[in-house]
């Protein structure tokens, strides 16, 4: 991939091939990069008419699978191949069939594939900075917003973005309506035109989700547990054994699968990504005396599996909730975590 490719994976994920001398806007369905000396740097132009997204090699494949074929056109000017000092813009959008490509076998009720009635993105680079402009989509009248920039390196790899996620139905999320309780509870911001919010930050190369939240937005604290949540975390004990070993009650198994809202109350699970691939759940914001805490686990862990089934996307959460649902008295749980970049197994054994 050459270098300027790798621009496109913030606007659709698109693959580079082999630079080749090809017209401005070829018609072949392919995406071609021409790269022209000029004084003191290089002009790197990327083009393609209706290409298929199957054939890309997408950032976004992780969080969405795409269909459709997207127009994509990057114009850089890079003086002495440092691209601090990059100029020019990116952009792309979809040019025919765009569609969210659902799984029919999670049994959800919308349409497969979920038709994308609109797909559009801009990157602007300049003074060091590839500022964002555009990033959106539209599917059924709920919103897909990206926005942000990226801090430009010598090295485009080097890169480090610093994005904010927004989803939603603008105007849609009622004050006071269950699901902003729901959403309130899990510490989850929600900005005045009633968009969800999610930052993202890393090296262009492995973007990952640091928090709920965007702009310095403050989320409500979470609320205190009832009396009935408060009476079964009482009646349900923990008892540490060692420093990754804990004694605990069935029935604070059957409490917690009971009431999952509980957990969004003690921490932030957010999903980690590791190369590209999903990488278990990270935990932010735990607190002290939380149950979560009193398990063992603490801020900045990282979930990669449960009783053996690793959380790496798709059905595995589902998995691993199963599992626990059929743990019996006298069995053993495992949580294999990462913390401080090292792995630690945490183990719990149930009371007969």
């Amino acid at each position: 991939m050459t270098k300027p490719g790798l621009i496109c994976v913030m606007l659709a994920g698109c693959r580079t091939p082999a630079t080749t001398p090809v017209p401005p806007s070829p018609a072949d369905h392919e995406l071609h990069t021409i790269s022209t000396p000029e004084p003191g740097g290089t002009h790197f132009q990327i083009v393609g008419n209706g290409v298929s997204i199957k054939a890309l090699t997408a950032a976004t494949s992780s969080f969405l699978p795409l269909l459709g074929t997207l127009d994509i056109r990057v114009d850089l000017h890079v003086p002495e191949g440092d691209f601090r000092r990059a100029t020019g813009e990116a952009t792309a959008r979809c040019a025919a069939g765009c569609a969210i490509g659902l799984d029919p076998s999670l049994g959800s009720e919308l349409p497969a594939p979920l038709p994308i009635d609109k797909l559009e993105a801009r990157a602007v680079f300049a003074r060091g900075v590839a500022d964002l402009t555009t990033w959106t989509m539209v599917v059924k009248d709920v919103h897909v917003e990206l926005t942000g920039h990226l801090e430009l390196a010598k090295v485009l790899t080097d890169s480090v973005a610093t994005l904010c996620l927004r989803t939603g139905k603008p105007g849609g999320l009622v004050p006071g309506s269950r699901n902003a309780a729901i959403l309130a509870q899990a510490g989850i911001a929600v900005d005045a035109n009633g968009m969800q919010n999610i930052k993202f930050r890393g090296p262009l190369s492995a973007i990952q989700p640091v928090e709920f939240g965007c702009d310095g937005q403050v989320r409500p604290p979470p609320p205190e547990p009832g009396p009935a949540e408060a009476e079964a975390d009482d009646a349900t004990s923990i008892r540490k054994l060692t420093e990754t070993r804990f004694e605990l009650e069935g029935s604070l198994i059957t409490h917690v699968l009971d009431n999952p809202m509980q957990l969004t109350k003690d921490a932030r699970l957010v999903p980690a990504v590791r190369d590209g691939k999903p990488h278990g759940y990270k935990l932010y914001a735990v607190r002290p005396s939380s149950l979560i805490a009193r398990l063992g686990l603490e801020n900045g862990d990282t979930l990669l599996a449960v009783n053996g089934h690793v959380l790496d996307g798709g059905e595995s959460p589902l998995k691993a909730y199963t599992s626990l649902r059929d743990v019996k008295a006298g069995q053993t749980i495992t949580v294999e975590i990462e913390r401080k970049g090292a792995p630690v197994t945490l183990t719990y054994d149930v009371r007969r």
